[in-house]
């Protein structure tokens, strides 16, 4: 007699649709690709890496330090083409974990540069290693739990993002926004408005607000059309007014991981380009995953998911305000909150000695 535990491993073992998972292979690895050569031209390797005599490291990884010059492009030529090799199903394991460790070993060789999103991709490229590619080409097919697996992780990054809005810095005082919209108080028509305190206020509650409910938005089926292009809208409408990158556009991407596993391909056949009917229906295979790599992956994602939820309330641990100290503030979806602006000036002289 089946258990409930038997009933939710079958459960989470039920073949689905693996289109959905190859659509976001492509889609991720395009956007790699991309922000890499995007890197590469706007001169940062220089400016980040190779221009500083000093570079502030990330504890435990300060043995980690950038190549000679001409060693550092190849670093980021080859992470280019290792991403490129992925968007185009070029043995996909492979060439994700070469992207993952060459853009993370970049990445921590200067901790002044934390960006969010990087985070994001280096821990989105760290799962998609441990995606069952080979599985997903022979029957067309994934189990359940890796779709949960990855829904779980981008519903983190909003609800945090969300959660780290809720102070009265940015629901009451529409701070930093106010701040940052003052560059468009010269625009025709709009310039007006982006002066105002109450439309930075306004924004930043719709900002909030967005944050902690479009995965939940996303999940629902009624909902999800309605969410998709309000989530369209908004990291267009911040990419468009703010320099945050590719971190719109990978949003955007990880909104199809909500989507139906099957949407491709019925967005195709509507289209006449496609057959509705999975490989693995049409088939009639035995699909369904090895209860082994589920176990597995359960185990693996119920300990990933638990440091994702602990790790951005450390902050809590220190004392003061965390978007002041910055204790706590970086790996925890701490998105757009301050603003900051520094200068040092150093005197250095001598005593001669007679």
């Amino acid at each position: 007699m089946a258990t409930d535990r038997d009933r939710l491993l079958a459960f989470l073992r039920q073949p689905q649709d693996a289109s959905k998972l190859e659509t976001y292979r492509l889609l991720f690895g395009t956007l790699m690709v991309f922000s890499t050569v995007r890197f590469i031209a706007s001169g940062w390797v220089e400016s980040i890496y190779l221009e500083p005599t000093y570079h502030f490291t990330y504890l435990g990884f300060g043995w980690i330090r950038p190549w000679p010059r001409a060693c550092m492009y190849v670093h980021l030529v080859v992470q280019a083409a290792a991403a490129l090799c992925f968007a185009l199903r070029i043995r996909p394991r492979l060439s994700i974990s070469i992207f993952f460790v060459l853009f993370t070993y970049a990445e921590l060789i200067e901790k002044a540069a934390y960006l969010n999103h990087y985070y994001f991709v280096s821990l989105m490229a760290f799962l998609l290693i441990w995606m069952p590619w080979g599985q997903a080409k022979r029957t067309g097919s994934v189990p359940r739990c890796v779709y949960w697996f990855l829904l779980a992780q981008v519903a983190i990054v909003y609800f945090y993002a969300g959660a780290a809005k809720l102070g009265a810095d940015w629901l009451f005082e529409g701070q930093p926004l106010h701040l940052w919209l003052q560059a468009y108080q010269e625009l025709p028509l709009v310039g007006r408005l982006a002066g105002s305190r109450q439309v930075a206020i306004a924004m930043s509650w719709a900002g909030a607000l967005f944050d902690l409910t479009i995965w939940a938005w996303l999940l629902w089926k009624r909902s999800r059309p309605f969410a998709v292009a309000a989530g369209i809208f908004f990291h267009v409408f911040v990419w468009v007014l703010f320099p945050i990158g590719v971190f719109s556009w990978v949003m955007i991407a990880n909104m199809t991981l909500f989507f139906e596993p099957d949407w491709r391909r019925r967005l195709l056949e509507k289209l006449g380009l496609g057959n509705r009917t999975a490989p693995y229906e049409q088939a009639n295979d035995d699909a369904t995953a090895r209860p082994t790599y589920v176990r597995w992956l359960l185990w693996f994602g119920a300990a990933w998911l638990v440091v994702q939820l602990a790790l951005p309330l450390r902050h809590w641990a220190y004392p003061g305000d965390v978007n002041w100290s910055e204790q706590g503030f970086r790996f925890a979806w701490r998105v757009m909150l301050i603003d900051k602006v520094g200068s040092v000036e150093y005197r250095v002289s001598a005593n001669e000695l007679d």
